[in-house]
């Protein structure tokens, strides 16, 4: 476990990105005083510009303690992740920055938080380190933001509910992300994407399987990512392929996994509620042409530099914090556990999580990665009494389950059951 004496509960690696701007400003906003944190990267200068624009907001910024370490420094890493009970890490695109700060946390007993959506990252991860993890009690825990917490939670949240309220198990799942708000993506995000369609095409390959986060052979009723329209019967909305679904859904499933199943016979999906059928219509093409772009070297490198947000850029500060809730529903099917009852009788279940304060993809992420980052240097006794796993290559619901969904609601995130007919 880790180690209490560390002068850090958390460190923010990446602190001067994007997202690193978000999270320090809400770690000083809401957390100063409550928890020791520093502010971590490769640059001074950037960290000490953060600090002094930070100061002019939070007088509390002033002290706040920087550590300089570069992502290809192994030395620096181990140095740094010694000093601190969670290592918060935003350093993306994670196949590039990321691996060697996970080995170093392992090595130096530290717990991982991160914010990737890049599946053949976290799925060589697990390869290289899960067991290592597990033996040494360290909890990575991948994907913390909008990519996967609604998805992730959502599943285990209405897993949870079929099994203790209902007496009955999940069966056919779906996340319907039914109302985003916010201005458009970060440089972060927009070069992670670029690298993973840039990657060869035999690495894509098995991470599009659909069960590319569980163990080799793993299998279900669950086949590739949806491509067309669809219309949701119990919402009564029509659905386009979401954005997030290839990293999602293969979270979903191995959550499921790792806890040892949400249902005989259990299968996952997300999709996108559009206002119509033709809204549905267009956004699909509009995506499905856009990946076609991007899946040409030539066009790709150009739309990276010319059109993509480039490093620490991002949505404009109004757009983000607009007030606005966004909403993620989910449906999903309720049946008779093994043997004890008639499989055709079946329960739809509704449920919803809503959002905090405004924008999914990065203002809310910054506080559900701080969140989640809180549980892994301060509530490991929760942890274990809650009987979530105690180390691995894990996701938010096998780490954190009940104990993260009570703290995003003390955050302002809201989490219901809407009806079960």
């Amino acid at each position: 476990m880790a180690v209490p004496t560390r002068p850090y509960q958390v460190v923010v690696f990446g602190a001067t990105g994007f997202v690193g701007n978000l999270v320090c400003e809400q770690l000083l906003r809401d957390y100063q005083g409550k928890l020791s944190f520093a502010a971590a990267g490769r640059s001074r200068s950037k960290l000490e510009e953060l600090r002094t624009r930070l100061s002019n907001q939070y007088s509390g910024a002033k002290s706040m303690p920087l550590i300089v370490a570069d992502a290809a420094d192994a030395t620096a890493l181990e140095s740094m992740t010694a000093q601190t009970q969670c290592l918060l890490s935003l350093s993306g695109p994670y196949a590039k920055f990321g691996s060697k700060a996970v080995a170093a946390c392992i090595k130096t007993k530290t717990h991982w938080c991160d914010l990737t959506a890049e599946v053949p990252w976290i799925q060589d991860m697990i390869s290289k380190h899960h067991e290592d993890a597990k033996a040494a009690g360290v909890k990575i825990v991948t994907c913390c933001g909008f990519d996967s917490i609604p998805a992730d939670i959502g599943a285990f949240f209405m897993a949870e509910h079929i099994r203790q309220k209902l007496n009955r198990q999940a069966q056919d799942h779906e996340t319907v992300l039914a109302r985003l708000t916010g201005g458009g993506i970060s440089g972060g995000t927009a070069a992670s994407l670029v690298g993973i369609l840039g990657m060869p095409a035999s690495e894509r390959a098995s991470a599009n399987h659909p069960y590319a986060l569980c163990p080799p052979g793993t299998s279900g009723r669950d086949g590739g990512d949806d491509k067309s329209i669809g219309f949701n019967r119990a919402l009564k909305r029509w659905t386009f392929p979401s954005p997030f679904q290839v990293c999602d859904n293969r979270i979903v499933r191995r959550s499921s996994f790792l806890l040892g199943g949400y249902g005989e016979d259990y299968s996952t999906r997300e999709t996108a509620g559009a206002p119509g059928l033709i809204s549905a219509i267009l956004i699909t093409l509009f995506l499905a042409a856009f990946l076609v772009l991007l899946s040409v070297p030539f066009l790709r490198s150009l739309i990276a530099r010319r059109v993509l947000p480039q490093s620490g850029q991002g949505p404009f500060r109004k757009a983000m914090v607009s007030g606005k809730q966004w909403k993620a529903r989910y449906v999903t099917t309720a049946v008779p556990k093994q043997g004890s009852g008639s499989p055709a009788d079946v329960q739809t279940v509704l449920g919803t999580m809503t959002g905090a304060e405004g924008d999914p993809g990065y203002w809310d992420t910054a506080t559900m990665i701080i969140e989640c980052a809180i549980c892994l240097a301060t509530q490991d006794k929760d942890l274990q009494v809650a009987n979530r796993l105690q180390g691995g290559v894990l996701t938010t619901a096998s780490a954190f389950g009940w104990v993260l969904i009570d703290r995003l609601k003390a955050r302002g995130f809201g989490f219901s059951i809407d009806s079960t007919t």
